[in-house]
């Protein structure tokens, strides 16, 4: 087994576009190109069969996409060699590859010991990996192909002892294809989302009743796991060749961070205060994706107010209209980040202080910009929580609850 970590959360979370400068004017203004605001980035949301841009198994699990600040890890069972004969060797049996080939040896001549690139017919592939419990998405990727012309057998994935008798695998049947509409079939390589690899139900009980399945899904079977990592097995058979399967994941961040925002004083107007991504010289500090200020700190929360108030001329006379709100930013006192469970906490903090209007300033009031201005005065730490409201990982406090869950 063979395990690949690519992370990106090392990878920029902005991108400057702009410095606007001028004899009393030192701001940065960042515009983000192209960006969406209601992106998140959702990699469940994508369809894979919207366009096959791989051709190989280990394509389609590097095409696999996770969310900004998400790592992904790769685990894999096999090399990838076009069914290289012996080229991987041979599985060790354990007593899971017993208990197996005791259910099934009855039916015939039927045995658990077919090694990854083994050709031979009625040989059962079984090997297992251990997925991290943590994950928030992922993919899995087969490719095995048929010895024979017309094919009845079926690949099951999750835990093999108990899809005998419970429901804690999924199943594909390869000579039915046309039942599983969730999963991409490429020449010998199958793939499907976590969350697509659905469980049936269970073998009937003495009461003729079919036995509930206790997992909808192999996502919410890998998630359940106690520990750390859950052991997931890959069972194949009997008359196909397995060249090696693979699992893409994503994991979330290691650590509990939220977004913070630089607040400066206007010097072109001392009644106005410009809140942003960037300091007084210009350079980047903060990160919405994944946040970039531990959640145990200590900092003031930027409320804000929307209004329409006028640009002021000396505002508008060093073209500011892009970043120039109408409203009224004010700061609380230091909150410690992890104390507010979720956005509607926040947004209640800044109403609770401020009054009716104020909830906790986002990280785009004005369109596709991470820097804005409006009527107010910066706090005496300068750096204030800021709320991301697409970022499920830039904030200290959950998505779950909204502006509305602030209302008294």
């Amino acid at each position: 087994m063979a395990e690949i970590s690519i992370s990106s959360t090392k990878l920029a979370a902005l991108l400057l576009v702009g410095i606007l400068t001028s004899t009393f004017l030192s701001v940065a203004i960042i515009s983000v190109i192209n960006h969406d605001p209601n992106d998140t980035g959702d990699a469940e949301k994508q369809n894979p069969k919207e366009e096959l841009s791989w051709n190989s198994g280990m394509g389609a699990l590097a095409a696999y996409q996770c969310r900004k600040a998400e790592t992904k890890q790769i685990i894999l069972g096999g090399v990838e060699d076009n069914f290289a004969e012996g080229a991987d060797g041979k599985i060790a049996l354990t007593p899971k590859h017993a208990y197996i080939e005791k259910r099934i040896g009855p039916k015939g001549s039927v045995t658990i010991d077919r090694g990854y690139d083994e050709a031979g017919f009625d040989r059962f592939f079984l090997d297992t990996v251990e997925i991290p419990t943590q994950l928030k998405s992922g993919i899995f990727v087969v490719s095995a192909r048929s010895l024979t012309q017309t094919s009845n057998d079926s690949l099951n994935v999750g835990n093999t002892e108990r899809s005998w008798s419970a429901t804690e695998a999924s199943s594909y049947l390869f000579g039915k294809p046309e039942k599983y509409a969730d999963w991409i079939a490429n020449g010998d390589i199958r793939a499907a989302k976590l969350f697509d690899m659905k469980f049936a139900s269970g073998r009937n009980l003495p009461s003729g009743e079919p036995m509930p399945r206790e997992f909808d899904n192999l996502f919410e079977y890998i998630a359940s796991g106690d520990g750390d990592l859950r052991q997931v097995d890959v069972l194949l058979g009997d008359d196909h060749i397995v060249d090696f399967f693979g699992f893409a994941v994503c994991l979330p961040p290691e650590r509990d961070m939220g977004l913070t925002f630089q607040a400066t004083k206007s010097v072109l107007n001392p009644d106005y205060v410009n809140l942003g991504c960037a300091d007084e010289k210009g350079e980047q500090s903060c990160n919405p994706h994944a946040g970039d200020m531990l959640c145990s700190a200590s900092l003031p929360m930027a409320c804000f107010k929307p209004g329409s108030e006028p640009i002021p001329k000396s505002l508008s006379d060093n073209n500011l209209e892009p970043v120039w709100t109408g409203g009224e930013l004010r700061f609380s006192d230091p909150v410690v980040g992890g104390t507010l469970d979720d956005a509607g906490d926040a947004h209640a903090l800044c109403r609770k202080e401020f009054g009716r209007g104020f909830r906790a300033a986002t990280h785009q009031e004005r369109p596709n910009r991470f820097q804005y201005m409006a009527k107010g005065s910066p706090p005496v730490s300068k750096q204030a929580w800021v709320h991301a409201k697409t970022e499920p990982y830039g904030n200290c406090w959950t998505l779950e609850t909204e502006y509305e869950g602030a209302q008294p």
